[in-house]
């Protein structure tokens, strides 16, 4: 014999909901992915410094290239010295500006990009099929997250603004600064607080006689985290 239950159960009232423990994750607030082919490799006593060749189109059947120089340190064991000239990686970093002092007294932020993790890029057809199909590897990534309150907005030229946030890693504080081509960059104001989207951008220019590229994070989007809670706190309706 089946069991007759009241005429008015309700299945879900049986139901013993579980406990959501669900870790939720800290909003980003500075890191870099990167992939692409190393095209220098060089280290230092204290560090390992790897640039990349990262290709990219702007609509048209010509390719350029972003060329990023990432530094890292011997003793993060970050898998660095297991990478050699030519090989195709996989980079999580993050954008560090550390406070110098300059000789006169100057107080200046050196920024560059270290690494946190490098790894070998799997060859695309080998993940899918188990068999070696050569030198097919994942799609070119140059993606620089920011997130934190903005310290400074300067218009430098005409389209031309740079903005000068708080980026913190882990428990340290970098001040970043961020080059946007869009006119509307310039009503972000210190203090608010922003979420920002960009690639590392590199130019090549000559000094002394040799090739130098000059680096800078081009942000590609911004959104005021700041404006667009008191726009959602203003049109909350009254209780």
């Amino acid at each position: 014999m089946g069991i007759k239950y009241p005429s008015t159960y309700k299945m879900e009232s049986y139901i013993i909901k579980k406990e959501d423990k669900t870790e939720k994750k800290a909003p980003v607030t500075n890191a870099v992915k990167l992939v692409g082919k190393v095209i220098n490799y060089y280290e230092t006593p204290s560090v390992y410094i790897v640039s990349l060749l990262i290709p990219y189109s702007k609509g048209t059947d010509k390719f350029q290239a972003n060329f990023p120089k990432i530094y890292f340190f011997k003793n993060d064991n970050t898998g660095a010295d297991k990478i050699v000239l030519h090989d195709h990686v996989e980079i999580e970093a993050h954008v560090a500006a550390p406070r110098k002092n300059r000789a006169n007294g100057d107080v200046y932020y050196s920024q560059a990009i270290v690494g946190d993790k490098i790894k070998l890029s799997s060859s695309v057809y080998e993940k899918e099929f188990g068999v070696d199909g050569g030198n097919i590897y994942p799609a070119p990534e140059n993606c620089v997250f920011l997130r934190g309150k903005v310290r400074k907005v300067e218009q430098v030229a005409k389209g031309v603004v740079n903005i000068v946030m708080n980026a913190r890693n882990k428990s340290y504080n970098n001040v970043v600064l961020v080059t946007s081509f869009r006119q509307d960059a310039i009503l972000n104001a210190p203090g608010d607080e922003i979420a920002v989207y960009a690639i590392v951008t590199t130019h090549r220019k000559e000094k002394n006689g040799k090739a130098v590229f000059y680096e800078n994070i081009v942000a590609r989007k911004i959104d005021n985290l700041s404006k667009k809670q008191a726009a959602s706190v203003k049109n909350e309706p009254n209780k």
